[in-house]
């Protein structure tokens, strides 16, 4: 008798950095699917990056889930959360200028609202994110308790405030990286990266022994090591799950989805697999969203991911969303006014999410 299957679509609004690295490496394995080490590190030495810079990136994306390393044959995989990640940024990346994007929490007391902080954002908005009593907090965010009515005019002025974008053409790897060169050059202190809003998504299916396992190895890690996670040995997991041939499929189908590494023959989470599936995990979860004003209309995005009791997807499209996104999420509604975009906001908050 086959396993019960459970199909989960996970993915939420949020904020992230695309480097000069990043974009090269990223824009290589989407293009070509499986690269070798030896080829990377000859297309990137050639273009004038370090050999240090290049392997820490390397790494790094590892842990962003773009890449999956395969040691017997030294060569990089592209993963499909990190292709979707990849479309998403080509995207939206001549409209960040135009974009509001946070998260709402339900709390016993009202409403926590984060405001997702980026490198395009204007001193104006700035300003008005601390006149209305908005407080940074890691990681890149502002955030404020407010109640239902106070977070919806909140958000009123804060919509208002978001300069209008017209339409650009395609982007490609030289926008991006261009895109970078343009947002550091008005920067006090030099970088070489840019932070901007991000729609992760990552899709899975999970039967009982696959859910057992990951969250045994979440719960044993404490998180990524990259986060000062503990590496965990297969015995150390096998012992603890107490199954069989399922723990092997298991790790090997969350390898080949991002979800988890190989650090030095130990497992650890990848930071965006954690990070996501956290969320997934969480018993009370948030609604992301974005605002963009795109000439003389807004367009709202709400993240709509599938995780069990949530039935967010289901009140958004009576409301009168639509995705467009072959995973079905985000959910948009075009060509709003203001007034439109808060109504539905309100209608929303009242739902419960």
């Amino acid at each position: 008798m086959s396993p019960e299957i459970n199909e989960l679509i996970v993915s939420f609004f949020g904020n992230g950095y695309i480097t000069y690295l990043d974009v090269e490496i990223t824009d290589h394995i989407y293009e070509n699917r499986k690269v070798s080490k030896e080829e990377f590190i000859r297309i990137l030495r050639h273009r004038g990056y370090r050999m240090k810079d290049i392997t820490e990136e390397l790494d790094r994306q590892c842990y962003a889930s773009t890449l999956r390393y395969i040691p017997s044959e030294d060569a990089y995989v592209s993963i499909d959360m990190g292709r979707f990640l990849w479309r998403d940024i080509l995207e939206r990346i001549h409209e960040q200028k135009s974009m509001l994007g946070g998260r709402l929490e339900k709390t016993n007391t009202g409403l926590k609202l984060d405001v997702y902080r980026t490198d395009f954002q204007s001193l104006k908005f700035k300003r008005l994110i601390s006149n209305l009593g908005l407080h940074q907090a890691p990681v890149m965010r502002w955030t404020k308790q407010f109640r239902s009515e106070e977070a919806l005019n909140c958000l009123d002025k804060l919509v208002g405030a978001v300069p209008c974008s017209y339409p650009h053409g395609k982007a490609d790897r030289s926008v991006l990286l261009q895109v970078i060169h343009e947002v550091n050059k008005h920067k006090s202190k030099k970088t070489t990266w840019a932070w901007l809003i991000t729609h992760p998504v990552m899709q899975l299916k999970l039967t009982p022994s696959r859910e057992k396992v990951i969250k045994t190895l979440f719960s044993l890690s404490k998180g990524p090591v990259d986060w000062k996670g503990r590496p965990v040995s297969f015995d150390e997991l096998k012992r603890l799950c107490r199954l069989s041939e399922e723990i092997q499929e298991s790790i090997e189908y969350f390898e080949v989805q991002g979800v988890v590494r190989y650090i030095n023959d130990k497992l650890t989470p990848t930071g965006q697999g954690y990070v996501l599936l956290q969320y997934a995990l969480k018993d009370r979860p948030s609604l992301t969203f974005v605002v963009v004003h795109v000439e003389k209309t807004y367009r709202l995005e709400i993240s709509a991911p599938t995780l069990a009791g949530h039935n967010i997807r289901d009140i958004l499209k009576e409301l009168g969303g639509r995705s467009f996104s072959e995973v079905n999420t985000p959910i948009v509604f075009s060509e709003c006014e203001k007034s439109e975009v808060i109504t539905l906001m309100d209608s929303i908050i009242r739902s419960g999410f």
